[in-house]
């Protein structure tokens, strides 16, 4: 799991005190970390959400590295759906392969296969506290909203 993502609850967005905001910044530079990382491996790390229905975004961590606050922020308040952010790096072939089925997706059949497959990619990761919620989705019937 990737370290240092450290919203773990609704609530602890609200009551966030100037050390656990300093923890919460970690989590961006983790992510720096991991895009390095990444890079020495002859990898590019790509990031997203995924919930309960499967894959909502993907995207270059280099290129649009500035989307991973506002992102951690609507998976930390979509909760309910299993949001979390996820974190995998990719080979020039593999990235190229997800970015064409993403953009060819049609209906929440494909976007639910795009999920299983990314969780299965070497070095998949997700925000610190989401684990369990990552071995249940994708699934649908966790909506607590659309049933």
């Amino acid at each position: 799991m990737v370290g240092g993502l450290a919203i773990e609850n609704e609530e602890e967005v609200e009551t966030m005190t100037d050390d656990k905001q300093a923890t919460r910044l970690d989590g961006v530079t983790c992510a720096a970390d991991m895009a390095e990382d990444a890079k020495a491996s002859g990898l590019t790390l790509f990031f997203g959400i995924m919930d309960c229905h499967g894959v909502e975004s993907f995207k270059e961590y280099e290129s649009q590295k500035g989307a991973l606050g506002g992102l951690m922020m609507r998976a930390a308040t979509n909760r309910q759906r299993h949001a979390m952010v996820y974190f995998v790096p990719l080979d020039e072939e593999r990235a190229e392969h997800y970015a064409d089925r993403f953009k060819k997706a049609k209906g929440d059949k494909c976007y639910r296969s795009i999920c299983v497959d990314l969780k299965n990619e070497n070095a998949f990761g997700c925000e610190d506290g989401m684990a369990e919620s990552l071995a249940l989705i994708p699934a649908d019937e966790l909506d607590v909203y659309n049933r």
